[in-house]
């Protein structure tokens, strides 16, 4: 078993455009061993599962989201719209155990704003459309 931090280093990567992870509850895990290479931001979006498969490991949604806080990533419900959900954003009905998928970003970074620009929280403020329901 490897991990990636010695992924990162035994490719000599400088940087990872997106680490998605996808391990059936294995997901935090995964980013333990993503420890370093997060702590240095080499990495600009980190996706991955939540459902409750988590179990397996004993793990929670709040956890893993103040475990990306505490590295410098702001973090966002993936669906039809973006819900931030690190810091002053997190509410416990958050930990659903439903599959679902989480996002990511380093906190300050160009890709945060234009996360929030998108979220239904700052969307309507800045004044941006709603999305539409795509015909079909």
């Amino acid at each position: 078993m490897t991990t990636v931090d010695r992924e990162v280093a035994r490719y000599g990567m400088q940087h990872v455009d997106v680490l998605k992870i996808d391990t059936e509850g294995y997901d935090p895990t995964v980013l333990s061993g993503a420890y370093l290479t997060l702590l240095a931001h080499r990495v600009s979006v980190v996706t991955f599962e939540y459902n409750s498969f988590w179990q397996r490991v004993n793990a929670t949604l709040q956890q893993c989201v103040r475990y990306m806080d505490d590295l410098g990533y702001v973090c966002f419900y993936d669906g039809r719209r973006l819900y931030k959900i690190s810091g002053t954003c997190w509410d416990d009905r958050f930990e659903l155990r439903k599959w679902t998928n989480i996002v990511c970003v380093a906190r300050g970074s160009v890709l945060e704003v234009d996360f929030l620009a998108g979220t239904p929280i700052f969307g309507p403020r800045l004044g941006l459309p709603e999305p539409r329901a795509k015909p079909g």
